[in-house]
Formats: structure tokens, sequence, C-alpha cells
């Protein structure tokens, strides 16, 4: 199971009724809780957390009264990885590794079906490149470096939304 947590914060310029391009600032933590699982391997998980800091780059229009358009651009300022090998392994430290190259696109649609009701969906691509190496000496087996691999993250949703 994992957890995410994403807050975004937006300086826009309203061209005309219809469209307004924004720049801002946003923060992204993903939460891999599989600490303790065991793999059909023999090998034993560990949790996970990836927190990125990124500028977001984009234009939201509003078509029509009741429909609202975004699409932006990513682009990773700082990225940091934290992986709790102690988790799987005693005598294993806990990994520390910086991504800060990567980009990433959003898009989504929101349709106000009443004052009250609105569904939506959305699309998020995220591509982050490899991680630094965190490396240490590891009790009987030497010295070991960790790090995070090249990785995609694509998310799709959709919903409904209620406004009180």
């Amino acid at each position: 199971m994992y957890y995410k947590a994403r807050m975004e914060g937006y300086l826009g310029y309203r061209l005309n009724t219809h469209v307004t391009p924004f720049v801002g600032l946003g923060y992204r933590l993903l939460h891999d809780d599989s600490g303790g699982d065991h793999g059909d391997n023999g090998g034993t998980f560990y949790d996970r957390q990836n927190h990125l800091l990124y500028i977001p780059l984009g234009v939201r229009a509003n078509p029509t009264e009741n429909l609202s358009l975004k699409a932006q651009a990513n682009a990773v300022l700082k990225g940091w990885q934290i992986s709790y090998t102690s988790d799987g392994q005693t005598g294993h430290p806990d990994a520390h590794n910086t991504q800060d190259k990567g980009w990433g696109l959003d898009f989504a649609a929101d349709y106000r079906v009443s004052e009250k009701w609105s569904t939506y969906t959305f699309f998020r691509y995220w591509s982050i490149d490899r991680s630094d190496n965190d490396c240490g000496n590891v009790s009987g087996r030497g010295y070991i470096c960790w790090w995070e691999p090249d990785n995609t993250t694509r998310e799709f949703g959709v919903g409904v939304a209620y406004r009180f």
C-alpha cells in the first residue's frame, strides 16, 4: 500500500474570462508502506518515502461556465528519497538519496453538475532520473551503495466532489 500527498500554490494572470496561465510551487510526498513484507524470491521489502519540490507551469481554461480544464508541466527543483532498509535487514542503515532531475505532466478536467456537485478526472505523469549514491559499511557485508533507478509514475483518476 502507498500513500500520497500533494500541495500546489499558483500565481496566475487572467488573460480573459476563459484563459489563465500560471506558475507556482508544488510539493509531492509518496510513502510506500511495504516494510516487513516478503517477496517471492525470499527478500524482505522496506518502507520508502519520496519527496519532490517542483515548479508547476501551466494554463487553466474555462471554455464554459461549468467546465474547467488544466494542463501543466512540472520541473523538479529538489527531490529526495529515504529507503528504510533497516526494516528489512538488521544491521542495514537507512539510505538517503537525492533525485534532483526530472519532470512531470498534469492534466485535469472538472465539470460542475450543480452548485454543490461536480465530477472530475485527471492524468499525472512523472519521469524522475536516477538518484545519487548513498554508500556505507554494512556489518558483515562490507561497503555497499544504494541508489534509486530512473522511474516513472502514471496516475489516472475520476471522482465526484461535493462543496460545503
